[in-house]
């Protein structure tokens, strides 16, 4: 159980993880590659492992949600739900295949 939950773990963590790099691998210059894909790769172990956590602190001083009251955990799966949409107002930024080239 745990080595498969480890390993799935970490093989959806790749998956989730391929679009993005993919991206980015178009995008930056030949010349800088590996200085903006290791300021990248800060930037997204640094928004997973701190901020995500630190956020989800300071939108639970608003929900209230204790060890030992959860009557308001419903709010914070849905504050998360709706968060995770916000990504797609940022698809715009995305280039297209014409600007790539």
């Amino acid at each position: 159980m745990m080595i498969s939950d480890a390993a799935i773990g970490e093989l959806l963590s790749v998956i989730d993880l391929i679009p993005t790099g993919i991206v980015f691998a178009k995008l930056i210059p030949n010349n800088v590659e590996a200085s903006v894909y290791a300021l990248i790769t800060g930037l997204i172990n640094f928004a997973n492992f701190f901020l995500n956590r630190m956020l989800g602190n300071f939108i639970n001083t608003f929900v209230k949600v204790r060890r030992d009251s959860l009557d308001k955990l419903w709010q914070l799966y849905a504050i998360a739900s709706v968060l995770s949409f916000l990504p797609l107002f940022f698809l715009w930024l995305v280039p297209s295949r014409k600007s790539i080239e």
